[in-house]
């Protein structure tokens, strides 16, 4: 048989049984495996699609699987190129927030650490004010999109890695506004 197609993978995947896909020829047997180990099976459909999840959890890190489709008669064809991935099923902590919690502008930028690469989601309630990727120094940084009120605001702040695992807890805290109080309105006085 023809060599099968093995279509392209996300780079990070977080089940610990991954899900492939490609196409063969019509009833061809598709063998995916990595190295020389068998990982998954499935017969090429009818206009020739295949699709097959990995018969065995296949643990955290670095993975590379190719596919080989054989026929009725037990020929082999080439084997497809190397598809490489990680798995990643562990949640990431949940970021944290600096020392800062007052601040005299209604979109202050509020900033703390957390894990290199993951995205940090700030939430006033169920609002998303923003998000931000963790850089190489461990920082995040994100200035609402929605102004935050005069006094106090509970924010939440939640981890997301690039596998889309989300942490198990959040962080929380209250940040002040400390914007000045509202002119009193002016009375006009009526002329007679």
């Amino acid at each position: 048989p023809v060599r099968p197609v093995l279509d392209p993978v996300s780079p990070y995947q977080n089940k610990a049984r991954p899900e492939f896909s490609g196409t063969a020829e019509s009833g061809a047997r598709v063998v995916l495996q990595e190295g020389a180990v068998e990982i998954g099976r499935a017969t090429a459909g009818a206009d020739g699609t295949w699709r097959v999840t990995a018969g065995a959890d296949l643990a955290d890190g670095r993975h590379s699987v190719s596919a080989v489709a054989i026929d009725e008669a037990g020929n082999r064809s080439p084997v497809t190129a190397v598809v490489s991935y990680d798995i990643d099923t562990v949640p990431p902590a949940a970021p944290a927030f600096s020392a800062t919690r007052e601040y005299a502008s209604s979109r202050p930028v509020i900033s703390g650490t957390g894990e290199v690469g993951i995205t940090v989601q700030l939430r006033l309630g169920s609002i998303l004010l923003g998000a931000s990727v963790v850089d190489e120094a461990g920082q995040w940084a994100v200035t609402p999109s929605t102004p935050l009120r005069r006094g106090a605001n509970a924010l939440t702040a939640t981890s997301r890695d690039p596998a889309g695992n989300t942490s198990l807890t959040v962080a929380a805290a209250s940040f002040i506004i400390t914007l000045p109080a509202p002119a009193p309105p002016a009375i006009l006085s009526s002329g007679s």
